[in-house]
């Protein structure tokens, strides 16, 4: 077959198929007003070289341009731009000379800065993405589920409030006032107000609570400029009446705009911070507008950035790209992992338009391709192929870039994603931890210092006064597993039944801390109601003291009066005790050693006389936590209770006139000429230590 038979077998399936796409059912079917098809006018296989050639440089060129305009060049100006409000911020007749602007020094940067505009970092998006973009990137679940995820963390457990105790009850007067902060902080949402602001701090950068004050109206423009001071002060004590906190507001950055900072003077405490911001076109005093910033900008860079932070959203958008594209390129790979190759002869079909033929035929294959496609090919010079891409290590490209996105939020795998990726043990206990660790230390950063003066303010609100004493701490936001948790309770009991035996706590404060425990099986305790108490054995006397085996000591003779006294102990590894010796003329015991105590006055319990006798005989103050019960002795016609107390080491006491001398005695020394039941008891006490 010659050449010109082929090129004319060529045409005439072309003009088949043309004839088919127009409507005709057949080859041979050919209606009267079918266009003609006209042999090209053949071209030179020069010129169709040089056709060729050129429509690769017009693809070339049209990518350059592509890539140029998703990645233009970034100035120092446009780095280094004040951002611009929109309008309604300010208010109309405001004076450009108010309106934010760079110090002079700040606009001479353009020149130190020249070499930015070509090194790499900076066209990553270093740089204020502006409000209205970061707020479309947060509709985008990459950029999204990060913010909200540390938001999330960051306030699911909230705080514990605290008192601490200077005096002896002072934890347990303040448990009212710490029950009426609780409730008015729940009021006012302040847990969902900073779950907000940390989400807004994520997205944009930068949030804000409005503080609302009953008597103050949005249209009294010159009481918002006032400071009502950071809630400790005499300032906030005179805006802050009782009954005036009303509610808190969350802004949003793009409603604000800073006003009035120092940008000369670095010693001051102004320098770079906002006197007072725009909302809307009001001018509200920084005080009354709280600024949450996790992430805060270096000075030179706070105007371009609106005084706010580096968002959560710009500093994961390179990461993000890189998995958006990669994403999309796996799924464009799997889409289309084969590809069809036609083996002909080039040479021939760049001869007298044969390549224009050969474009025909592809560009119809690609068309029409499908499982049900058809191509020709010639049997003798032609060959059909189809060659595929291994699909085999997509996964594990895939994965490194969605690997990226946590690396940068610092967020586990298993938290950012909802899963657990084959080789990067994300769901470790130890990266966890970790991760809690960190949420801590931010909480610490984004909000302990507006949650001081939000307690403040709500003490000022509900009390008149701010109490010093009362704080907060973070609840720890890792839990254990049962078997840990059951380890953990069995050490906090081991710990509380030594400090019960020094001493050192009461088992009220016990019964305290188990009823304050939200995870404990006891929460639900009734605190006032204690259960009976039984010593070993099991016995009391008339008075319904508990009597312990092995140191009742008596004589088989009823009481006549009661009495009681306290047993002071070191807490050294060799304890020692103080004994008091009595004077010459004591009635009962002539010269003999003893422990402070006394006879029980009327209407006094065991514990309040022993802690009146102790102040009159040893002049050291006592309170009931101090003390625990030792032993009830019937001896000499007085039933004696004995209480212990401990302390870290002696003290030397007030003696009054009933005593003439003191020694703080350890075993082994204890000597003679203390009274009988002491002695003994000192014995047993002191033989178990």
């Amino acid at each position: 077959m010659t050449k010109t038979t082929l090129r004319r077998i060529v045409a005439a399936l072309r003009g088949a198929f043309a004839g088919m796409a127009s409507g005709f059912r057949s080859v041979t079917e050919v209606p009267v007003n079918a266009p003609r098809f006209e042999q090209p006018t053949t071209a030179s296989a020069k010129e169709l070289a040089e056709q060729h050639r050129a429509a690769l440089m017009n693809a070339i060129a049209k990518l350059n341009a592509e890539k140029e305009e998703k990645h233009p060049a970034i100035t120092a100006e446009q780095i280094f731009k004040v951002v611009k409000p929109p309008k309604g911020v300010l208010p109309a007749d405001m004076p450009a000379a108010q309106k934010m602007a760079f110090d002079q020094s700040l606009e001479d940067l353009s020149g130190m800065m020249g070499w930015a505009t070509t090194n790499s970092l900076f066209v990553e998006g270093l740089m204020f993405l502006g409000y209205p973009y970061l707020a479309q990137l947060s509709q985008r679940p990459e950029y999204r589920v990060i913010s909200e995820t540390w938001a999330q963390e960051m306030t699911r457990k909230w705080i514990r409030l605290t008192a601490a105790s200077k005096g002896a009850d002072s934890a347990g007067d303040k448990s009212d006032k710490l029950t009426a902060i609780d409730a008015e902080l729940k009021r006012l949402k302040v847990q969902d107000a900073f779950k907000r602001c940390a989400e807004l701090d994520g997205f944009f950068g930068r949030g804000h609570i409005y503080v609302e004050l009953a008597g103050v109206e949005s249209s009294d423009r010159e009481e918002l400029k006032t400071s009502i001071g950071e809630g400790t002060g005499s300032i906030s004590k005179a805006k802050v009446a009782r009954g005036s906190l009303k509610g808190l507001r969350v802004v949003e950055p793009v409603w604000t705009y800073p006003n009035g900072y120092n940008a000369n003077d670095p010693l001051k405490g102004n320098f770079f911070k906002p006197d007072t911001w725009f909302v809307m076109g009001q001018e509200i005093h920084t005080t009354r507008l709280l600024t949450f910033i996790g992430r805060p900008m270096p000075d030179l860079l706070k105007p371009a950035y609106s005084f706010g932070g580096l968002s959560l959203s710009q500093m994961a958008k390179p990461y993000v790209d890189n998995w958006l594209r990669t994403r999309q390129s796996v799924s464009d790979a799997v889409s289309n992992f084969s590809i069809m190759m036609l083996m002909t002869d080039m040479a021939a079909m760049l001869n007298e338009g044969a390549f224009t033929d050969l474009v025909t035929r592809a560009d119809f294959f690609n068309t029409t391709r499908d499982n049900r496609g058809l191509m020709l090919a010639d049997k003798n010079t032609e060959d059909l192929k189809n060659v595929s891409m291994p699909l085999g290590g997509l996964h594990e490209l895939q994965a490194q870039s969605q690997e990226q996105m946590s690396s940068v939020s610092q967020i586990p795998l298993v938290k950012l994603t909802g899963i657990s990726p084959s080789g990067l043990n994300a769901s470790s206990e130890g990266e966890i931890k970790v991760f809690y660790d960190k949420v801590n230390a931010q909480q610490v950063v984004l909000f302990n210092d507006n949650l001081q003066k939000i307690l403040a303010l709500v003490q000022l609100h509900l009390f008149g006064e701010v109490d010093p004493e009362i704080g907060f701490v973070w609840e720890p936001l890792d839990t254990l597993d049962p078997a840990a948790e059951a380890t953990r309770r069995k050490t906090d009991a081991d710990t509380d039944a030594v400090y019960l035996d020094h001493g050192v706590i009461s088992p009220e404060e016990v019964r305290a801390k188990l009823a304050a425990d939200d995870m404990s099986p006891y929460a639900s305790l009734d605190v006032d109601q204690l259960p009976a108490q039984e010593e070993e054995g099991g016995e009391t006397d008339e008075h319904g003291a508990p009597l312990m085996d092995g140191l009742l000591n008596t004589d088989g003779a009823a009481p006549t009066f009661a009495a009681a006294g306290v047993l002071f102990m070191t807490t050294e590894a060799n304890p020692r005790v103080l004994l008091l010796k009595r004077s010459a003329d004591d009635p009962r015991h002539p010269g003999m050693w003893d422990i402070p105590g006394g006879k029980l006055e009327e209407g006094e319990t065991p514990a309040q006389a022993a802690i009146r006798e102790v102040m009159e005989e040893a002049g050291a103050a006592l309170s009931e936590q101090h003390l625990k019960k030792l032993e009830h002795t019937n001896w000499n016609g007085v039933g004696y209770t004995t209480f212990s107390a401990y302390t870290a080491e002696p003290f030397e006491p007030t003696l009054d006139a009933e005593h003439s001398n003191f020694k703080w005695v350890a075993r082994g020394m204890l000597g003679t000429g203390i009274i009988p039941p002491l002695e003994e008891l000192l014995h047993k006490v002191l033989k178990g230590q």
